[in-house]
């Protein structure tokens, strides 16, 4: 959805010079529409693997499993933070016509990407290799603070309007 708010304000007459946001947010609207079923086909390996037997067998296909269902919302949170900043970055042109649609854009990807971020975690914590899930946290909180900054750079253009 923020993804579609950022392509459409900037479909507009009024966008001129921001050809290379809306075809980016094009772009990315694309490849978000089919996470959602691919994070329910990663969580449910990660439900079958846990209907396996107890021993090495289950763990092995559980720890790959809860991989697999890491990196989808991985994928979001990347994806919304890089939105939420294409939304900020609409906001910051200062053009009344576009600030609603850029302020809602960047509103929901940062709300995108935490509640990615939280399903990642979420998932990680189920993984008995700590270095692994150590290494998705650290990849994850970068891309968490990017959305909340974009987010705070569209606040501060909407507010400065």
């Amino acid at each position: 959805m923020a993804a579609a708010l950022v392509e459409m304000a900037t479909s507009f007459a009024s966008a001129h010079g921001l050809e290379a946001v809306r075809d980016r947010a094009h772009e990315i609207r694309g490849r978000v529409s089919g996470l959602a079923s691919a994070d329910g086909r990663a969580y449910g390996r990660v439900l079958e693997a846990l209907r396996l037997e107890t021993g090495d067998e289950r763990t092995q296909q559980l720890e790959d499993a809860v991989a697999g269902a890491i990196a989808v919302p991985m994928e979001v949170l990347e994806l919304a933070a890089e939105v939420a900043v294409l939304a900020a970055d609409v906001a910051e042109t200062g053009n009344r016509n576009l600030e609603g649609d850029a302020l809602a854009g960047s509103l929901l990807a940062e709300a995108a990407a935490r509640s990615a971020a939280t399903l990642a975690q979420l998932n990680a914590s189920m993984l008995s290799r700590h270095a692994v899930a150590e290494a998705h946290l650290e990849r994850l909180r970068p891309a968490l603070a990017r959305a909340t900054r974009a987010r705070e750079r569209a606040v501060m253009a909407y507010a400065n309007l």
